[in-house]
């Protein structure tokens, strides 16, 4: 290789390198005024509250959860009054009261299909539903199981 050759390769990869280098301080320096614009413009932000008083979803959610709740405790009474029921007829030794056990395990299906009513259902129609399974269950809570 001649010595102008060798000469001209050094001063091409010299180019190249300074080339290189201007370009990537050049994207640098792009970045940099990109960040600062962006930075510069106020950021909106959206952010979604849920109002729990006033949005519709969570109000009936939070009135799904309060009637689950009291259906189940009532269930968990029904259960009570069954085994009081059947440690009663063991005590005896004879079955009693099968008219009172039937409306237990009547009113004890009825309560536990109105949970899965609920647990099914969602905000459209639940103001029926609601008053559907209360008025079901009215006639049960005061006394005429």
């Amino acid at each position: 290789m001649s010595p102008k050759s060798t000469l001209l390769t050094f001063a091409l990869a010299g180019l190249g390198v300074i080339a290189c280098r201007r370009s990537a301080e050049g994207e640098r320096g792009e970045v940099g005024r990109a960040e600062l614009r962006a930075a510069q413009r106020p950021v909106e932000i959206e952010t979604r509250v849920i109002d729990e008083v006033h949005d519709r979803v969570a109000i009936v959610r939070r009135e799904q959860l309060e009637l689950r709740a009291r259906l189940r405790a009532e269930v968990a009474e029904v259960d009570r009054e069954l085994a009081g029921l059947h440690a009663e007829s063991a005590r005896i030794g004879e079955t009693t009261n099968d008219a009172r056990l039937d409306a237990l395990l009547e009113r004890r299906r009825q309560l536990l299909d109105a949970v899965a009513r609920i647990e099914r259902s969602d905000e459209h129609g639940w103001e029926e539903l609601k008053a559907r399974i209360e008025a079901d269950l009215a006639p049960a809570r005061r006394g005429r199981i």
